[in-house]
């Protein structure tokens, strides 16, 4: 399992050192198996079909808000990387009655779950989607990924985005700290935001920023991200299912006019 240093920044992409960050929130040296994941996963799922289904049906319909009776339109492939990416956010970030989360209920009520389970689950409440440049890559291998707010730079073990993205890309995605590799790692897929709505997303995130500090003053960076996964996944699917016009000019800088 590699080793984080205590002065690194910490592979969350908090920008915080590690000692300052994950290292004090008590999680432990060991890790935790793929097969744990999967059943921690499987656990939370079936306690939201059991417990929390009409607040999923809610969060649902507030996340697709925007996309309401368009979500077809998405190819096989991207429609599951879309609710991958939903279910994460409802599980860790959405606000239920009493504003707890998901995943807090969940270990509220299961006091005796495995340690591996309990260990994965606890890493993985402490995540958000973030906004990330790609600043180099393995294909096939692994991505480093900048934090676009607060210039924290993490390797994280990733086999297919790592194939088909490019150095600069400007991505969404939600980084464990740890993953069954040891290694910081994604959770529910990268969104790639397209160039040509990258500086307006950046700009948009920021006054999102701005804004949540100036009403929650004390609060945290996690939990502000905590509050931008349907912000992302917006961004994301725009670029699909109502994709830009590019600006086109000419060699002198002016307005580019297409004639038929």
């Amino acid at each position: 399992m590699a080793k984080i240093g205590r002065n690194e920044p910490c592979p969350c992409g908090s920008g915080i050192k590690y000692k300052r960050c994950c290292l004090t929130k008590g999680f432990p040296a060991r890790g935790f198996t793929t097969e744990e994941r999967q059943r921690a996963l499987y656990m939370l799922e079936r306690f939201v079909e059991k417990e929390l289904g009409r607040e999923g049906d809610a969060a649902y319909d507030s996340f697709y808000d925007q996309w309401d009776g368009r979500l077809d339109e998405l190819n096989p492939t991207w429609i599951e990387l879309s609710e991958a990416v939903y279910d994460m956010w409802f599980y860790l970030d959405y606000r239920l009655f009493g504003d707890a989360l998901v995943v807090d209920l969940f270990l509220d009520r299961n006091p005796l779950l495995d340690p591996g389970v309990l260990r994965y689950l606890k890493l993985l409440r402490e995540t958000a989607l973030r906004l990330y440049e790609i600043v180099d890559l393995l294909p096939g291998e692994s991505v480093t990924l900048r934090d676009v707010l607060g210039g924290a730079k993490v390797t994280v073990r990733e086999r297919l985005g790592s194939r088909s993205l490019t150095r600069h890309a400007l991505v969404a995605a939600r980084v464990i700290a740890r993953g069954p590799s040891g290694q910081p790692e994604i959770e529910s897929g990268i969104l790639h935001i397209s160039d040509l709505i990258r500086e307006q997303t950046i700009s948009q995130r920021s006054s999102h920023r701005k804004n949540y500090r100036r009403e929650y003053p004390q609060v945290g960076e996690t939990d502000f991200f905590k509050e931008m996964g349907p912000f992302f996944q917006d961004a994301w699917m725009s670029c699909i299912l109502d994709p830009p016009i590019p600006h086109l000019i000419n060699t002198d800088g002016e307005d580019l006019l297409i004639t038929v």
